[in-house]
């Protein structure tokens, strides 16, 4: 199975770039695999593109899965065991959560604008660079 990494930059709002990328990886899945075989992981953040992200995989008919945070509660959705959730907050947990998303995916897509600086987002290119992730970046 493959796995696809997709975080965004808070500021992103771009819903139709995301929505073009997925067409086009589900047109390419239907050529070489079935789009069951590929996974779409997100942060599960409660920000506007983490659930354009989620509504979007599922339209698509890709799985979809996420890495939250520690403090967070645990979902169906989450890749990691329930008894790891529900501590107490730190912000620890979302650097955590980013690191184990680098990880366990094949490729990273980042969705990022100039409009402001996302530190999770910072990280998460800084984590593919060190592992050295294959990354792409879409700019609004």
């Amino acid at each position: 199975m493959r796995k696809i990494g997709i975080v965004g930059n808070k500021f992103y709002v771009n819903k139709t770039q995301l929505k073009d990328f997925l067409w086009m990886v589900k047109q390419q899945a239907d050529v070489l695999e079935p789009p069951e075989e590929i996974e779409i992981v997100s942060l599960g953040r409660k920000i506007p593109v983490d659930k354009y992200i989620k509504s979007l995989t599922h339209l698509s008919g890709f799985k979809y899965s996420e890495f939250v945070p520690y403090h967070d509660n645990w979902n169906p959705d989450c890749v990691e065991k329930p008894y790891l959730f529900k501590k107490e907050y730190s912000p620890k947990y979302f650097f955590i959560a980013y690191s184990h998303l680098v990880k366990y995916c094949d490729t990273i897509l980042i969705l990022d604008t100039d409009e402001g600086q996302d530190s999770g987002i910072t990280y998460i290119k800084k984590m593919c660079k060190k592992s050295k992730k294959h990354y792409i970046i879409l700019k609004v």
